[in-house]
């Protein structure tokens, strides 16, 4: 994924993580990592980046510490799932992927990557890739959320509408029988069989 692509962190997009704004992705999960990791002026640097190739630069000097490295995997959720909300194109590019595509960031990064530059990465198997992808999992995971959400949307829309339609019929069904009480009460009213004689002719 380049930074042209919207799936990629680092696409430029203003997203807001917790009252910060952030101009990426990427300008988000490393200025948290400073954060968590107690470097404050660093993540003042990180906020400030041009750019999200920046801003990763600058993350990659934040001593880091053990409790980040067990809770950056859900940060990043946490970030994607922001985006999701934020920023419509991402959200419509990811619900109507196909369950079989692979997300895959293409580059040499083993843990977030296929640890494979933009050729290697197409030419090798996945279960072959040397890094994790955790990135690209991430994203399949979030997009299956996206499109069950979608699902059960128009689940629930056809049901409102089924539940619609019936009551509809049944206002028409109450009021057919109410038009057949009344015309029986009229018919009743001029019965030639009534033991009710005329006062005509008397």
């Amino acid at each position: 994924m380049s930074a042209k692509d919207v799936l990629s962190n680092f696409y430029p997009c203003e997203l807001d993580i917790c009252g910060v704004n952030h101009k990426s992705a990427e300008h988000a999960f490393q200025y948290i990592k400073a954060v968590r990791c107690g470097d404050l002026e660093a993540a003042n640097t990180i906020k400030e980046a041009d750019t999200a190739l920046s801003a990763l630069r600058f993350g990659k000097k934040v001593k880091v510490n053990q409790q980040w490295e067990s809770t950056k995997a859900e940060v990043m959720q946490d970030i994607l799932e922001n985006k999701c909300v934020q920023v419509p194109m991402f959200q419509e590019k990811l619900r109507t992927s196909k369950q079989s595509t692979i997300f895959v960031e293409a580059t040499f990064n083993d843990e977030w990557g296929s640890g494979l530059d933009r050729q290697g990465t197409l030419n090798t198997k996945p279960e072959h890739w040397p890094g994790s992808n955790k990135l690209g999992l991430l994203l399949k995971k979030i997009a299956k959320k996206v499109r069950k959400r979608k699902l059960s949307d128009s689940v629930n829309r056809k049901q409102r509408n089924s539940n619609r339609d019936q009551s509809r019929q049944l206002n028409i069904v109450q009021m057919l029988k109410q038009l057949r009480t009344a015309s029986d009460s009229d018919v009743s009213g001029c019965n030639p069989d009534s033991d009710s004689s005329s006062d005509e002719g008397k």
